[in-house]
């Protein structure tokens, strides 16, 4: 409850984003409950992020500030993955082009 009001502004920030999207979804909820399945929430609130094949848990602040930080660092261009390399540092790059070989 404490953070719904800063998660709301930085959501109402990212409404119309080409890429990012930031969006609260409602576990209690029929047609989101198997949402909440899928991705394993069991505790709320839970923040997400990355792409929606391999999500990782936001474990930072939970204030406006930095929730609205992180969210143009991380969510503002497509996630690391096999398919954009290029947002990818170093490191992960290597070790996606290694397990593609395999």
């Amino acid at each position: 409850q404490d953070m719904a009001g800063d998660f709301k502004r930085v959501a109402i920030e990212w409404q119309d984003h080409e890429i990012g999207v930031v969006a609260e979804v409602d576990c209690d909820g029929i047609d989101s409950e198997r949402i909440c399945d899928d991705f394993q929430i069991t505790a709320l609130p839970t923040i997400m992020y990355g792409d929606r094949e391999n999500l990782e848990l936001y474990e930072g602040d939970r204030t406006y500030k930095a929730m609205s930080e992180f969210a143009k660092e991380h969510i503002s261009h497509p996630s690391c993955s096999i398919k954009n390399l290029e947002y990818c540092s170093e490191e992960k790059r290597r070790r996606l082009v290694a397990l593609q070989k395999q």
